[in-house]
């Protein structure tokens, strides 16, 4: 443990009662937090400042409110913040944050160094026992985030092989500091955070969620001592653990109406033909002893065949943003598609494709392997990695939320994953693995966002990402992992900016 013990009872009492009122806060107006605008986030900032005793907004709830720099002709100015950091993880069975400083004026990064989590990563099963998948070694989105909400200045990340998630202080731009690393369920592989509460979406076997509360001031994570077993179909015959990641759970995340999302690729987690299994949207009630009940598990198919739900977002009116890997004609080499579904929280189970107005329109992503998806609410741009594809969709969202796809190409990367937005809405950050390049060489790449959706190159990083040659060599000594390489994928991306 790395926690400054002084004054002990009196932070104890206050962060005890400041996690009460978190608590109660969050159970408060749940009925009413409709949208996820900038108003309601503004609102949930400011009662929880309340309880916390600060006046500085989170990065979260005053995106909504902060006006853009003037790089952008679609921008105005805006105050500068003290500091700016943007996180990903090495995802190595020592695993580590790698941390850069962020310039908020060019949006480029300089890469300052390593902190260990204390724990492992590794890789998911690639369909038919193909080779280690470390061009997306988790397929989840959400493996390391920074929590969102008042003084707590908290970086959650995974680390898979250990069953674990540590938990870091944010000191300033260049430094972090490991609080301590918790036990999850098996193979976790998102977190989810909102107003102190934590949920850990584990992936082996039936799938897990594990939950937590996140005590300010200090980070510290306490369990609530429960485990949920995701309510899944039973294996089908191409059943392995841990399972397919086209088959396995993507992600974890608050609706607008305070329950949690899940999305499962495949219920069943196995069968090795992503076409074969309808993926599902699960909805989970939390109660207020905070477990999780009441789960409303829909399936989405088209035509029969799966559509392999991976991860979403919300647009400011609280309508879900889902992209699915398979699009309307079935088949995994006919694009990702960007579903807009309206009132997430009231599907009761029932195909979104098959309810009038919930279903509000859709776009196909026109590249292949479309997972990871972000939006920008100052120019209501939706931007999509194409994995396979090798690209950076976007789309644009009309007032009546009809969807278009823009550009298939707004962007050209090797393997992305994961992406992250600037505060202001100026910058996207995109992790590229850079696997199936003949560098093998992983970088972040900066854009400045467009107003017309496009995206304009500011920089492509390499410094402090191992490629692969020097990851085996790292991993020497070494358990193989599941699937039988000791090369693993790099994972996660994430931004904190202190205001």
């Amino acid at each position: 443990m790395y926690v400054d013990r002084s004054n002990a009872i009196l932070i104890a009492v206050v962060a005890l009662g400041s996690v009460a009122g978190l608590l109660a806060g969050f159970f408060t107006g749940r009925s009413t937090y409709r949208k996820r605008s900038s108003v309601s986030s503004g609102n949930n900032v400011a009662a929880l400042n309340a309880v916390v005793g600060n006046a500085a907004a989170s990065s979260a709830g005053a995106a909504g409110r902060r006006s853009k720099s003037s790089k952008s002709p679609c921008s105005t100015q805006q105050s500068e913040p003290a500091f700016s950091t943007v996180y990903t993880m090495t995802n190595q069975p020592n695993n580590e944050i790698l941390i850069y400083k962020r310039n908020v004026n060019t949006g480029k990064l300089s890469f300052v160094k390593r902190v260990a989590t204390e724990g492992a990563g590794t890789n998911l099963i690639s369909p038919g026992g193909g080779p280690n998948p470390v061009d997306d070694p988790l397929a989840s989105t959400g493996s390391i985030i920074v929590t969102g909400e008042g003084s707590q200045k908290c970086l959650l990340a995974v680390n898979s092989a250990s069953n674990s998630v540590s938990s870091f202080q944010i000191k300033s731009a260049t430094e972090l500091e490991l609080v301590d690393t918790y036990d999850t369920g098996d193979f976790p592989v998102s977190i989810a955070e909102r107003k102190g509460l934590v949920y850990v979406l584990g992936v082996e076997g039936s799938g897990s969620i594990a939950g937590f509360t996140l005590l300010p001031f200090t980070c510290e994570l306490s369990s609530l001592r429960f485990e949920l077993v995701l309510n899944q179909d039973v294996p089908g015959p191409g059943f392995v653990d841990p399972p397919v990641l086209t088959a396995s759970p993507a992600q974890v995340g608050f609706t607008p109406e305070n329950n949690l999302l899940v999305t499962i690729k495949q219920n069943g987690g196995g069968d090795p033909d992503p076409d074969m299994q309808a993926g599902s949207l699960n909805v989970y009630r939390i109660d207020d002893d905070l477990t999780l009940t009441d789960l409303d598990q829909t399936s989405l198919t088209t035509n029969g065949l799966g559509t392999v739900p991976f991860s979403f977002t919300f647009d400011d009116d609280g309508n879900l943003l889902l992209l699915e890997v398979i699009g309307a004609d079935g088949s995994f080499d006919g694009g990702g598609q960007l579903d807009v579904i309206a009132n997430v929280d009231d599907l009761n189970g029932e195909n979104p494709t098959f309810q009038n107005g919930n279903l509000l329109s859709e776009a196909n992503a026109d590249s292949v392997a479309t997972c990871w998806v972000k939006y920008n609410p100052k120019t209501s741009c939706v931007y999509a990695t194409n994995n396979i594809g090798n690209s950076i969709s976007s789309f644009h969202l009309s007032e009546t939320k009809e969807v278009t796809l823009v550009s298939n190409e707004a962007a050209l990367l090797n393997a992305p994953l994961d992406m992250v937005l600037s505060p202001d809405f100026q910058y996207l950050y995109a992790l590229s693995t850079g696997h199936t390049d003949e560098s093998e060489q992983p970088q972040i790449f900066v854009y400045e966002m467009q107003c017309d959706c496009g995206l304009k190159i500011v920089q492509n990083i390499e410094d402090g990402l191992p490629d692969e040659d020097t990851r085996a060599a790292e991993n020497t000594g070494y358990i193989m992992n599941a699937s039988g390489s000791l090369v693993n994928g790099i994972a996660g991306l994430a931004l904190y900016e202190e205001s």
